[in-house]
């Protein structure tokens, strides 16, 4: 005797092979049927009043099913979308192929004699791919790909089919190798849907239900033929196939709406913590007037400024900038945030302060590290020193001169090598200096044309330049739209969203 599992899988293929012989069995005739009513659209028999009017019903059910899930993927979007928009191009076009089977409904669209005659063939031609298509999004590729190759051959085929009936001026001059391929993809498509596994019962069962409702109509049809009996319900059988498979990518659909709400409040409450570890409000100096605008690509930054005011003529000031994007990028840049707090007893040694944050975060991530400027200004003496871990340097406008000076002087990131060392430097301030700090998002940030040209250090230079006598405000809220402008992104500092995260800082010392 077989073991249990051997024998489940044992019947479960051999009812496979009954389900793809009967459907080969029942279809054929029909197709016969079809394209022979196709190519004399007059000679077709009239449906009784009821079938036709359950057809339209049906029609007008699908149709709609397809557009309400077209819609829905247009206007959601999410990781349901491919498989939405398959199933919507499926639905709708086999309920439209339903529709055209209505005189009332031909007629109500204009379609008469051979136009719709190759209006039904056209449609009918897509029509396996689409199924096709679906079928991948909902259940995978198949084995080898197979049912993604079928279906990008199916879409040859139908071109192919249609340059034929209108070179021809014959519609269905090619349907026998159409009647194959639908075959073909018949046989392909149903061990697809019955073998594949799941744990979700709602799925099992609509899978269950659409796939057996199917078989029996197409047994009925076939015992119908052989005995000539007037019953004809392949087309309940399909709807319902389809139906069920719709219902299973809705249901996937609200289970994936559930989920990106979940994580939408999961980034907002991630979104409040890390804003309010940024500072609330800017230091306020005699001689100094500060600026900061932060402005994440996503919900949540990598980039992060701080600053730490030792009395009222010292103070320091802190850019940084995590690799890479997102809430993993805002938790470094929470850990960044606390290790720069503590170092408040050395806060005017700029080196020392950035190798003791680097020695505090080395070894708590692995691929990432962070860029870091951390200038310290001394307003009583007019001085700043400062130093730099592999971050932009700050550039610094020189009033009484009228030049830009780069405040330079390289060192090793953030992060990565707990052993590592930084310089430090120290300029002189005059009345009317203008220090800007930024993140690499400002000056990365790509033409709106789409060249490969970026705004870089001379486009930068150039506004900074031009811009001398604003305030530090204006200053920083003319740059952002002045970005907004030159990236294509739109105009206005309250809806900026840019590829990257960007951040400025500017210290004007009046």
């Amino acid at each position: 005797m077989l073991p249990l599992t051997h024998g489940t899988q044992l019947i479960r293929r051999l009812a496979l092979v009954c389900v793809v012989a009967l459907a080969l069995c029942a279809l054929t005739p029909a197709l016969a049927e079809a394209v022979q009513a196709a190519q004399s659209p007059q000679a077709a028999p009239p449906m009784p009043n009821l079938e036709l009017l359950a057809r339209i019903a049906l029609g007008f059910l699908l149709a709609s099913a397809g557009g309400a899930s077209l819609v829905s993927a247009v206007a959601y979007g999410g990781p349901s979308r491919p498989s939405l928009i398959s199933f919507g191009l499926f639905s709708f076009f086999y309920g439209s192929l339903l529709l055209l089977q209505a005189p009332a409904i031909v007629e109500l669209v204009g379609l008469t004699g051979r136009t719709r005659a190759y209006t039904i063939l056209w449609i009918s031609y897509f029509v396996p791919s689409l199924g096709l298509l679906h079928a991948e999004y909902a259940r995978g590729r198949g084995w080898m790909s197979f049912i993604r190759r079928l279906w990008q051959l199916g879409l040859l085929l139908a071109v192919a089919f249609i340059v034929v009936d209108v070179m021809s001026e014959r519609p269905g001059k090619l349907f026998w190798l159409y009647q194959i391929f639908l075959l073909v993809s018949m046989v392909a498509l149903l061990p697809h849907v019955i073998f594949f596994r799941t744990d979700d019962l709602v799925d099992r069962m609509a899978r269950i239900l659409g796939t057996g409702t199917l078989a029996i109509t197409l047994i009925i049809d076939m015992v119908s033929r052989y005995f000539s009996w007037p019953l004809n319900y392949d087309t309940y059988g399909i709807t319902i196939y389809v139906l069920a498979q719709g219902a299973v990518t809705a249901r996937q659909f609200f289970k994936d709406q559930r989920e990106f709400t979940a994580v939408e409040r999961e980034l907002e409450t991630a979104r409040t913590i890390q804003t309010s570890i940024l500072p609330s409000d800017v230091p306020r100096f005699d001689g100094v007037r500060i600026a900061v605008r932060n402005l994440p690509a996503h919900s949540v930054a990598g980039d992060l400024y701080d600053f730490m005011r030792l009395d009222d003529t010292h103070l320091g000031v802190l850019v940084a900038d995590v690799a890479g994007h997102g809430v993993s990028a805002a938790l470094i840049a929470s850990m960044t945030t606390v290790a720069f707090a503590s170092q408040r007893s050395h806060a005017a040694d700029t080196a020392r302060t950035l190798a003791e944050m680097n020695r505090v975060l080395c070894g708590h991530f692995e691929t990432r590290y962070i860029t870091a400027a951390y200038v310290f200004i001394d307003t009583a003496h007019r001085r700043l020193s400062y130093s730099l871990g592999g971050h932009p340097p700050p550039l610094l406008w020189r009033a009484r001169t009228q030049s830009l000076e780069k405040l330079a002087n390289g060192s090793l990131v953030l992060g990565m090598l707990e052993a590592a060392t930084y310089d430090a430097s120290e300029v002189a301030l005059e009345h009317g200096d203008r220090l800007i700090l930024y993140t690499d998002g400002l000056t990365e940030i790509e033409h709106k044309n789409h060249t490969g040209e970026f705004f870089g250090d001379r486009e930068l230079s150039a506004f900074i330049a031009s811009h001398t006598g604003s305030t530090a405000d204006a200053f920083v809220d003319g740059l952002i739209d002045h970005l907004l402008v030159w990236s294509g992104k739109g105009a206005g500092s309250g809806r900026a969203r840019f590829d990257d995260d960007l951040t400025v800082v500017v210290v004007d010392f009046i």
